[in-house]
Order: C-alpha cells, then structure tokens, then sequence
C-alpha cells in the first residue's frame, strides 16, 4: 500500500515541480525583456548625450583648423620673406616663429577635441550594464538548470 500511495503522490509533485519552472522561465523571460527595455532607454540618453558632446568637440575642431590655417598662411608668408631677405634683412624668422606658434596651438586644440571625441563614442556605461545583465541572466540560468537538476534526481 505504502508503494501505490508513492506513485499517486508522484504525478502531482511532477505537475507542481512543472508548473514551479514554468514560473521561473516566465519570471527570467519578464526579467531579460525589462533589462533590455531598461538598456535601449539608457543606450538612447547616452548617444543623445554623445552627439551633443560631438557637437561641441566639432566647433573645437574648427577652432583648431582656423588656428592652423592662419599658422599656415604665416608661414608661406615667412618662406616668402625669408626667401626675399636672403641677401638682406632677417624679418622672416619673426613670421617663422608666428607660424610655428599657431600651428602648435592648432595642433593640439585638434588633438584634443579628437581625443575626447573618441572617448565619448564607447557607449562605456551601457557596455558595463550589459556586462551586468549578462551575469544576472547567466546566474538566473545556470540556478533553473540546477533545480531542474535536482528535481529530476528526486523523481528517480
């Protein structure tokens, strides 16, 4: 008697056991779908806050290029002098250092603002929280196969 009550009592807990991880799966589904609804929406603020900030770095840029062509055109202006003066008088080194000096600032206003530009475009807070989200969900799984482990041991 004792072995017919086992096997009455056997197909309901297997009912249960399903319908318990049913609910885990739903309750992992529900979760993965709201991480990813939450990740779009933080991907969203931060490429508006990357195009804004690439906005900015752009009018830098633009500095730094009128810097460089105004260093530029000094310089040709020095060539041209110190070419002139050769023979004469020295007035090209001033424009030489003139050149020199606005393509320096020039140079490093462009190498700035491409830097920074550069390190805004990496998305890095939304790839930390996939990072998360990958070990969350990864947690989630690897515990529902455990118990999915474990109940099938029982029922043997």
């Amino acid at each position: 008697m004792a072995d017919s009550r086992q096997k009455q009592d056997q197909p309901g807990e297997l009912g249960e056991q399903r319908q318990t991880i049913a609910l885990l799966v739903r309750e992992i589904v529900a979760a993965a779908i709201s991480l990813l609804r939450s990740e779009l929406s933080l991907m969203k603020v931060e490429a508006t806050q990357n195009i804004k900030s690439a906005g900015k770095e752009s009018i830098k840029i633009g500095i730094a290029v009128l810097f460089a062509i105004l260093g530029g055109q000094a310089l040709l202006f020095a060539v041209m002098i110190g070419v002139g003066h050769i023979l004469g008088e020295r007035f090209g080194l001033g424009a030489l250092i003139t050149a020199l000096f606005f393509i320096g600032v020039g140079g490093l206003l462009a190498y700035r603002a491409a830097r920074k530009i550069s390190a805004d475009a990496s998305l890095p807070v939304t790839r930390l929280n996939l990072k998360d989200d990958q070990t969350l969900l990864s947690d989630n799984l690897y515990e529902l196969s455990d118990q999915v482990r474990n109940r099938r041991r029982k029922l043997k």
